[in-house]
């Protein structure tokens, strides 16, 4: 028999040559992976910084209007102490009772927003500015709300995100 194999110096340098190759690969995955999970980390971080922070300098104000027996319009003052604009905000009107049918949402961003419904609600809030919302619930609406969640629209790198806890205004 006359077989013939590799010798072993050529063996060993193409075992080298594919673990040299097979970790520059790993590297660079590994590479791309740290710096996807750092920009996730920091949009994430500076997502929640203007949230946090944004709450923390918005006071409000809510009433519902009384009309006979109907309570068809509540009204939200706001009052910014940010250096920045909020270019939007969702507004969810809250009944006494947890039934979910009653529970309203009005936002000044609808294309933020799925499912919200259009009001006379149009801007965001100013720089250190003061706005009144009104939010049309219906002119035969017997509901007496009990408070309002607003929600921040805000704008992080050219990205509009609404803001999950809201601050709650109780309805007077």
């Amino acid at each position: 028999m006359n077989k013939k194999g590799i010798s072993p110096l050529i063996a060993t340098v193409l075992i080298i040559g594919f673990t040299i190759v097979l970790a520059a690969l790993v590297i660079t995955w590994g590479n791309k992976l740290f710096q996807t999970t750092v920009e996730d980390t920091a949009k994430s971080s500076k997502f929640a910084l203007e949230c946090t922070s944004g709450y923390d300098a918005i006071d409000g104000v809510a009433t519902q209007a009384v009309s006979g027996t109907y309570y068809p319009i509540i009204a939200v003052k706001l009052e910014s102490k940010l250096t920045k604009i909020i270019p939007g905000l969702v507004f969810v009107a809250r009944p006494p009772s947890s039934t979910t049918t009653a529970v309203r949402t009005f936002s000044t961003d609808i294309t933020t927003v799925t499912g919200a419904t259009a009001s006379s609600l149009t801007t965001g809030l100013n720089p250190f500015g003061a706005a009144q919302y009104s939010l049309s619930i219906g002119p035969t609406n017997t509901v007496k709300y009990k408070e309002v969640e607003v929600n921040l629209i805000v704008d992080v790198d050219g990205v509009k995100k609404v803001c999950q806890e809201g601050k709650v205004f109780p309805i007077a």
